[in-house]
């Protein structure tokens, strides 16, 4: 590469160094509570990521049937806690017609969650996150305490959820399912006997208006070669600008809370996709062969990006938003939308089509779910009609100047 190339690289808009991270914790909860609900409340996009105690059965969890599937991962998110919830919220600030450009501003937030109520504890999810750093001490002392959704105690956490749930925001996710049941089961209702209820209550959820976005899906089934967001700002095709909120350098509290992760990001940024879906392939075909298990580390030759400090749900979920966004700028900038035929699919390891997220009639509804719905969707009704408003007032400022 010319010097001259790797001089436009460094200074271009569109490469990016750092993460800001805000941690959230028992210690600070109160102070960032009202940041973090205008930062949700003014999203355009939601990213989410988990960090969890456990998976449950492998095999079972991978089963070809996805009842006995459903079956494991209930299981799972019955029994094991989330340790941590990360939150990107991205917002539309800008469009360049010149330079084809989408531009977003961003808060990632990393809140540190404990379960209140007794849960397992996997090895292997020990080992992960002891390999990145993770502080257990932390989490102990002054992580935010939380009831799951099978105890009818006020949860902070539970309102944040509910809150999401009303603003009807799409939800990007990396291979949501899994993610998908424990926010269910932890913050919203217990979790349905049956596939095809839980089923209906997630499109219940997330409808067409406020979808969900797996990134793994858009990697496997609709892009299979990553491209390089740099590249295309370089040669002026249509490409992504992040910033983060400047709000963390004016308030004590959440400047106190804020820290910057170095991330130097390799040349098929916004993700590492490809080397993450390369691995989950080499898993799955262990299992049908029972070869040895291949780690991360012997992916030697593979891009991936380096996050010094612990590992984050929080720079996972920014990775997983700027992933989505990045894949479907084309459509956002034309459109302003997501591509329907993008959203509401989620990837089944082993399966060659997704599990598309849509009411089906041959399961019922269930009756707890039916009940706290009823409120998300009067809460969702009002939000829609204040909006509405919101830009009838300024269509008509516009029109009287």
């Amino acid at each position: 590469m010319r010097e001259d190339s790797i001089e436009m690289v460094e200074i271009c808009p569109a490469r990016l160094e750092n993460i800001q991270v805000i941690e959230v914790c028992g210690t600070n909860f109160n102070m960032i509570w009202p940041y973090l609900m205008v930062s949700l409340r003014n999203a355009d996009f939601i990213a989410l990521d988990l960090e969890l105690s456990g998976l449950g059965a492998r095999q079972a969890s991978s089963s070809k049937n996805v009842v006995d599937r459903y079956k494991a991962l209930s299981e799972a998110a019955r029994t094991r806690g989330v340790l941590s919830i990360g939150l990107a919220f991205f917002k539309k600030s800008g469009k360049s017609e010149t330079k084809r450009c989408l531009k977003f501003s961003c808060q990632v937030f990393n809140i540190l969650s404990f379960c209140a109520e007794p849960f397992i504890v996997e090895p292997e999810a020990l080992e992960f996150l002891a390999k990145h750093a993770f502080d257990f001490n932390r989490l102990i002392d002054v992580g935010v305490r939380y009831y799951p959704s099978t105890v009818l105690k006020t949860c902070s956490l539970r309102s944040l959820m509910t809150e999401m749930w009303c603003r009807s925001v799409p939800l990007f996710f990396h291979n949501g399912l899994v993610d998908l049941a424990f926010i269910y089961h932890h913050f919203y209702s217990p979790l349905p006997e049956s596939f095809g209820e839980f089923c209906n209550a997630i499109a219940d959820l997330y409808p067409l208006e406020s979808p969900i976005c797996d990134t793994k899906y858009l990697a496997e089934y609709q892009s299979r070669i990553q491209r390089d967001n740099v590249s295309e700002a370089l040669a002026s095709r249509f490409h992504l600008e992040v910033v983060f909120d400047n709000t963390v350098a004016t308030m004590a509290p959440i400047r106190a809370a804020c820290e910057t992760v170095t991330c130097r990001l390799p040349e098929d940024f916004p993700h590492h996709l490809q080397s993450l879906l390369q691995k989950e392939r080499l898993e799955e075909e262990e299992e049908k062969t029972h070869r040895e298990r291949i780690s991360v580390d012997d992916m030697k030759n593979k891009p991936r990006i380096a996050v010094t400090g612990c590992h984050r749900a929080g720079v996972d979920a920014f990775m997983t938003g700027f992933a989505a966004l990045f894949q479907a700028r084309v459509s956002l900038y034309r459109g302003g939308r997501l591509d329907e035929q993008q959203v509401n699919r989620i990837p089944l390891p082993g399966k060659g089509e997704p599990l598309v997220i849509q009411r089906t009639q041959f399961a019922g509804s269930c009756k707890i779910h039916e009940s706290r719905f009823a409120n998300i969707q009067v809460e969702r009704t009002r939000n829609s009609l204040l909006r509405s408003l919101t830009k009838t007032d300024v269509t008509s400022i516009v029109d009287d100047t």
